[in-house]
């Protein structure tokens, strides 16, 4: 078992049997949809995404976007769209497959590189409250929303599995 303290008070405890079989979902599902379409899902702007995210959350998506390397965590970005704040926390699974030492080279030297990434979107789902709590706990966590990457600083993610281009980034 592994344990998340949020507050002195509470604590949530988050079953590894549930990760691995999430997981597991996730490859039964997925990657059988993406191998009879046989193609990559339709290209869409990070804007769209962020904007829209109740109709990309939890699907397979293809985004073009600028990928910044942080000391804590990578996020995503579009300096057209809301300010361009980091929008997105990047998650790779253990195997990303394309251009991803290109990617690497790029970041390497410049720190962030213009991107187009595949992956499963997240969003601000409602997240999971374990029937074992109290009901009273239950009732506070009950309406709250997922946290991704450091200290759960960002509302969205991205679990990339490839990397289908990679430049650099030239800002202005």
């Amino acid at each position: 078992m592994t344990c998340f303290i949020l507050s002195r008070s509470l604590e949530i405890k988050i079953n590894e049997d549930m990760f691995v079989s999430r997981f597991i979902l996730f490859l039964f599902i997925a990657t059988p949809a993406m191998l009879e379409s046989g193609k990559a899902p339709d290209e869409v702007n990070l804007c769209t995404l962020v904007s829209d995210w109740q109709r990309f959350s939890g699907e397979m998506v293809r985004v073009k976007a600028v990928f910044r390397e942080g000391a804590e965590q990578n996020a995503l970005f579009d300096p057209g769209c809301r300010d361009g704040v980091l929008l997105v926390y990047v998650s790779p699974l253990p195997q990303v497959a394309g251009k991803k030492r290109r990617l690497r080279r790029i970041l390497g030297k410049d720190g962030q590189a213009q991107v187009v990434l595949e992956g499963v979107f997240r969003g601000p789902e409602l997240a999971p409250v374990d029937p074992g709590l109290s009901e009273s706990m239950k009732e506070k966590l009950k309406g709250s929303r997922m946290r991704y990457g450091h200290l759960g600083s960002f509302d969205m993610m991205i679990e990339v599995t490839r990397v289908d281009e990679a430049e650099r980034f030239a800002s202005k």
